[in-house]
């Protein structure tokens, strides 16, 4: 989480007062392209959304569910 919110406040990525952002910048942190992190959501597969609106986004998540989700789906070697 900590490093989310790092790129977050560097990047100047605008969030809400519970630290959720838009679904674009959703994808960028975690490294996918917009169509296909929107895929992941509508297959069921994405993190934790909510249906309220961050900087002109309808859709927009927590960087605590982000951060959980990657963490989730790390390879353990």
């Amino acid at each position: 989480m900590k490093m989310l919110l790092h790129v977050v406040i560097r990047d100047g990525i605008p969030t809400s007062a519970d630290m959720r952002v838009g679904e674009k910048d959703a994808a960028k942190l975690v490294g996918y392209a917009p169509g296909s992190f929107k895929n992941l959501r509508s297959e069921g597969k994405g993190p934790i959304y909510y249906n309220r609106p961050v900087a002109g986004s309808k859709i927009s998540y927590r960087l605590m569910d982000l951060a959980t989700w990657i963490e989730q789906r790390r390879e353990n070697w």
